[in-house]
């Protein structure tokens, strides 16, 4: 008589059984994201929850799934990990990751960092822009590497906020030029 290792009502156990039918059970809803991309899980796990279990351990937490590290590599060992959907979001096969002064992240890395919503950062990359021009604030120019808003600009150089985005927006000047011409005012 087989002995049973007492845990099929354990958590790990539930995912161990949900990795495997991904990966091997055509039915599954999430099967062409698995085993139709050819994705398997390592002979030794798919023979042995217990190898799976020794492997990987027990569940940190609730908030933990098997993550692959490498998201087109296979279930085993030297590519799975426990991870949060915190975690896993940030390594999936369509993020999209840019450079900002040589240091490559993901979009939402670049979020975090600049306070600047997701969103507008995707939309100003489909925009073409790049660099540091993703994750300036609303309404902010930057000029001799200083990033301000048209307020804090205004306050620096005593022009009017709207006159500097007029500059901008509708004569096309450079910010160079929109922060440093002083218009003469003529004597009648």
């Amino acid at each position: 008589m087989k002995k049973s290792h007492g845990l099929t009502n354990s958590e790990e156990y539930k995912i161990w059984c949900d990795m495997k039918t991904r990966c091997f059970n055509e039915n599954h809803r999430n099967y062409k994201n698995y085993g139709a991309r050819g994705i398997t899980v390592c002979q030794e796990w798919v023979d042995s929850f217990e190898s799976f279990l020794a492997h990987m351990g027990n569940r940190p937490s609730k908030k933990h799934s098997v993550e692959r590290s490498d998201s087109n590599g296979n279930y085993e060992p030297s590519n799975c990990r426990w991870a949060t959907d915190k975690e896993q979001a940030r390594n999936k096969r369509n993020n999209v990751y840019a450079v900002i002064n040589g240091e490559k992240k993901l979009l939402v890395e670049w979020a975090e960092i600049s306070g600047v919503p997701i969103t507008a950062i995707r939309s100003r990359l489909l925009n073409g822009k790049t660099g540091e021009d993703l994750i300036k604030p609303k309404g902010s120019i930057t000029y001799k590497g200083v990033t301000a808003t048209l307020k804090e600009w205004s306050e620096k150089t005593g022009l009017k906020p709207s006159t500097i985005a007029m500059r901008i927006n509708k004569y096309g000047w450079s910010v160079e030029k929109t922060l440093t011409f002083k218009a003469k005012r003529k004597v009648f």
